[in-house]
Formats: C-alpha cells, sequence, structure tokens
C-alpha cells in the first residue's frame, strides 16, 4: 500500500492470508523432495493426488462464499494440510519433529558464531 498509493488495496487481505503459506511451503516443498529422493516415488504421487482432491474440495467450500479471498483461504488449507501429510509420510522414513529442527537452529547459530 506504501509503494502504490492505494491503487491495490483490495488484494491486501489476500495478501495476508497468502501470507500463512510462508509457515508450510517449505515443509512441503523439502518434504516432498526428501521422499521423492529416497525413490519413493508412490509415495510422492499419492501425497499429490491427496492434494489435488483436498484442493478442490477446499476451494469448492471456500470460493463461493468468499470469493477472491476463498481462492486463498483454499490455496492455504489445501498447502497445510498437504504439509501435514508430506510430513507424516515423510516420518515413515525420517524421523523429523519440531524438536529436533529447533536443535539444528541452536546448531546453525552456534556454528555462525564460531566463524566470526
Amino acid at each position: 500500500a506504501v509503494l502504490y498509493s492505494g491503487r491495490y488495496a483490495e488484494a491486501v487481505p489476500i495478501m495476508r492470508i497468502f501470507s500463512l503459506l510462508t509457515f508450510v511451503v517449505p515443509l512441503a516443498a523439502v518434504g516432498s523432495s526428501v521422499i521423492m529422493g529416497l525413490g519413493h516415488v508412490r509415495d510422492s504421487f499419492i501425497l499429490g493426488v491427496q492434494t489435488l482432491a483436498v484442493s478442490l474440495t477446499a476451494f469448492l467450500v471456500c470460493v463461493p462464499p468468499l470469493g477472491a479471498n476463498g481462492t486463498a483461504l483454499g490455496t492455504v488449507i489445501a498447502a497445510v494440510l498437504g504439509a501435514i501429510l508430506t510430513a507424516r509420510v515423510l516420518n515413515r522414513y525420517v524421523s523429523v519433529t519440531p524438536g529436533n529442527v529447533f536443535v539444528r537452529i541452536r546448531d546453525i547459530r552456534a556454528f555462525v558464531r564460531r566463524r566470526r
């Protein structure tokens, strides 16, 4: 809104909804790549079909009553559920927990401090 002097003010709610994707898209992208990289192509395909089904359902439910905001909301819902499904499949092959992730963040910080 600052750069365009209000010309795109109607897009602000949509962008706010899309901002929620920043938390789930990396999980789904990395998770699905790991699953595929481990050679579990069938699982990756099934995840794709499940995500498609969730997307279609979310769009059918959200778009008619909410319009463009419903499209954004449907996209976020599908991404969140897709990331959850991806995490569940990924945990069959690689143990990934929030605790493990936070431990690695501490390791990265320690590494950076040692390099200074």
